[in-house]
């Protein structure tokens, strides 16, 4: 759907980005993401999605309570009303999963529930800290290197860091800023990171047979 000047007005700061413009801001407007994180992980990366204009949003926060999720969904509502905001469980396939693995019980969940067949980014927040992009699997979360799923150590000192930046590859992916996109891994080892190609590490995964 063509954008409103109301919308033109609202996101002209990233609508001139170059290789964002009009069309990259309806993509954003009529996608879906799922993000699965720790309530203490979400608000921060929530606020800049949604003020960036990502029309539909699927909370899966396990162990909150419904009250601070509604409070949560609430807030976002009032920050911008184009974006609507949910929690609960994933129930249709998404266009996105962002998973901000932030605990063990947050890798639990993304390892059980994150659909396979799905682009995704993936960030542990636990020392050194790493990202995962995966445009169109394979691989999946399930399948790919780099113990995505391993179990959860020392949180990194750049946790905040490392989110804003998986946000931003978020985005990217959802607005299709970068149509040659290849699956890749972040290490963020001291003060540099390095990129290095993402495969898959398990033979026989359901995402190949998409």
């Amino acid at each position: 759907m063509p954008l409103t000047n109301e919308q033109i007005a609202r996101y002209s700061r990233q609508i001139i980005i170059p290789k964002m413009g009009g069309r990259a801001q309806e993509r954003l407007l009529s996608s879906r993401l799922v993000i699965i994180a720790a309530l203490e992980d979400l608000e921060e990366p929530l606020k800049y999605l949604v003020g960036a204009g990502v029309g539909d949003i699927d909370l899966c926060v396990p162990g909150s309570d419904d009250a601070r999720l509604r409070s949560l969904c609430a807030k976002m509502r009032e920050l911008n009303p184009d974006s609507s905001v949910r929690y609960g469980s994933i129930a249709q396939i998404p266009d996105l999963v962002f998973a901000l693995l932030g605990n063990d019980a947050v890798v639990r969940f993304a390892a059980a529930e994150a659909p396979s067949v799905t682009p995704a980014i993936v960030a542990r927040l636990d020392a050194p800290g790493k990202i995962a992009v995966m445009p169109s699997p394979p691989p999946c979360i399930r399948c790919a290197s780099g113990g995505l799923l391993d179990a959860f150590g020392e949180r990194s000192d750049r946790a905040s860091f490392i989110t804003m930046a998986a946000t931003t590859e978020a985005l990217k992916l959802l607005a299709a800023y970068d149509a040659d996109a290849a699956p890749s891994l972040i290490r963020f080892e001291g003060p540099r990171s390095v990129t290095e190609a993402l495969k898959s590490a398990k033979a026989g995964c359901t995402c190949s047979n998409a």
